[in-house]
């Protein structure tokens, strides 16, 4: 929840986009670095840095497409990106569990997982200018 509201107060201030991708990134790094030893407060350390990074790029998802899309096409634009998330949610526990059952899953199970956090800021990050705001340059 706290960084749900960091992030929001972020996006409001230096773009929804850029804050998006930052916390997209922070969620790979938080998940990349559970794959390593270390004392059990910084497991805790990293695990909440990892969902505060998932959970926060998530929310900023849905109002970055709502802010990019024109308002003829924003439904549509916001289904699809709830959509695409979902082979996630169904593959993400099978894959898991094929990493486990090959005793593979420290660290490269981490590393799968945080390589999908790269792929969703980069994504973002490459992503070219909104349409929407180019619609609203038309008008002026």
């Amino acid at each position: 929840m706290i960084s749900n509201l960091v992030a929001g107060g972020l996006a409001d201030r230096l773009g929804t986009k850029l804050v998006c991708g930052l916390f997209f990134a922070i969620a790979a790094i938080g998940i990349a670095l559970l794959s390593v030893k270390m004392p059990l407060v910084l497991i805790y350390l990293f695990a909440g840095v990892a969902g505060a990074g998932v959970f926060a790029a998530i929310v900023l998802v849905y109002a970055y497409f709502g802010q990019y899309y024109p308002a003829n096409s924003r439904a549509t634009a916001l289904g699809w990106a709830a959509g695409v998330g979902r082979p996630g949610a169904i593959f993400g526990p099978i894959i898991g569990g094929l990493l486990v059952g090959a005793g593979l899953a420290v660290p490269w199970g981490f590393y799968t997982f945080a390589l999908a956090g790269v792929i969703a800021a980069a994504i973002i990050f490459i992503m070219p200018k909104s349409p929407a705001a180019a619609e609203k340059a038309e008008w002026m």
